[in-house]
């Protein structure tokens, strides 16, 4: 059992995820975890920043409002406001889709690099869950396209029957999309 420990302590320090003290030998947490812990306390700090904005996206809109963020090829919803019409979006906070098949994730996407879209594309597939669902990488690239146009996406009835979606990039200081934002 020492040499399992040992053999997984020493993969972690390889990864930055503890380190060890040349002198004592004791681990401690790494640089990796510094920087993944900095990451997550910027998005914790978006959550809050924008909030009261899909406040007034349900207001003005009377449908749900998302805040999500591209995480490992896949959207993840970080913050929701419901609707209070009985027939809402079925979604959670801490829940994942597919980024191909949602207003927000076409949002999240659509200003990634070429080869980073086709290595999505190609990890996590182009699933179809609808008659609509954009299931080939030209045919995403060019709806991508008409988002950068437009300023914003739409799922038209692309991951369920009866569901549309519209979705808007949020940007950081720099320009660079961080997060986006939906109705649903």
């Amino acid at each position: 059992k020492k040499a399992t420990a040992h053999r997984l302590l020493a993969s972690l320090r390889r990864r930055g995820i503890v380190a060890q003290d040349p002198v004592s030998r004791r681990y401690r947490l790494g640089p990796k975890l510094w920087e993944l812990g900095a990451l997550a306390t910027l998005q914790v700090d978006w959550v809050d920043r924008v909030h009261g904005d899909l406040d007034g996206l349900v207001d003005a809109t009377g449908e749900t409002a998302h805040l999500a963020f591209l995480s490992e090829g896949q959207i993840l919803y970080v913050d929701k406001v419901e609707s209070t019409h009985s027939l809402r979006m079925p979604s959670q906070v801490g829940r994942r889709n597919p980024v191909h098949s949602t207003g927000v994730g076409k949002a999240l996407i659509a200003y990634l690099p070429d080869e980073v879209l086709a290595g999505i594309a190609l990890r996590r597939g182009l699933a179809r869950f609808t008659a609509r669902t954009l299931t080939d990488l030209p045919a995403l690239r060019a709806d991508l396209a008409r988002v950068r146009a437009r300023g914003y996406a739409v799922d038209d009835e692309e991951i369920e029957e009866g569901l549309v979606c519209v979705g808007a990039p949020v940007r950081d200081h720099t320009g660079s999309v961080v997060a986006a934002v939906s109705i649903a």
